[in-house]
């Protein structure tokens, strides 16, 4: 089964960064919430799906990296 999301910051302060992610379509398939204090990361809205669980991943392997919160990023599988 392949996976492929694109991943776009839509939100930051100094708490928490906020994603929505989708298929490339420009459809919105969810959100991804990062809370920087807690290291936390959570599915917004949307359903739990592999595509949603691999989001998360990616966010928070960039973020473990690299101490910041990304920009833009991509999961293809």
């Amino acid at each position: 089964m392949a996976l492929y999301a694109l991943l776009e910051k839509v939100s930051e302060d100094a708490g928490q960064a906020r994603y929505q992610y989708s298929e490339g379509t420009g459809f919105v398939l969810g959100h991804v919430i990062l809370d920087k204090a807690g290291e936390r990361l959570w599915i917004e809205d949307g359903e739990e799906t592999y595509l949603s669980r691999a989001v998360v991943r990616k966010i928070a392997v960039h973020w473990a990296t690299h101490g910041v919160a990304p920009v833009k990023l991509a999961v293809q599988s």
